[in-house]
């Protein structure tokens, strides 16, 4: 586990909390699904699901292709966040 600053711990609270505050509910039960993920994946195991989800919502033809195109950013917003973390989740 990482050892985090007030403002680390902080900023994270926060952004979970905008997090729940825009999920639909049935996403609010439990463990956040990235956060699981990032405890129980490899690196090059998180860095794939990404992958991966970015191409089935850039893909994705359903008729709301903003909201997909939003939940693409996500993604690659996750994963510019391990390039930054130098590599490491």
């Amino acid at each position: 586990m990482e050892d985090l600053g007030f403002e680390d711990v902080l900023a994270r609270g926060i952004k979970k909390m905008n997090e729940l505050r825009d999920k639909p509910e049935q996403y609010n039960v439990g463990i956040d699904t990235i956060e699981r993920a990032r405890q129980n994946m490899t690196q090059e195991e998180l860095i794939g699901a990404y992958k991966f989800n970015i191409d089935k919502y850039i893909w994705r033809k359903k008729g709301s292709d903003k909201e997909d195109l939003i939940k693409a950013k996500d993604y690659l917003e996750l994963w510019i966040e391990i390039l930054d973390n130098n590599g490491t989740v």
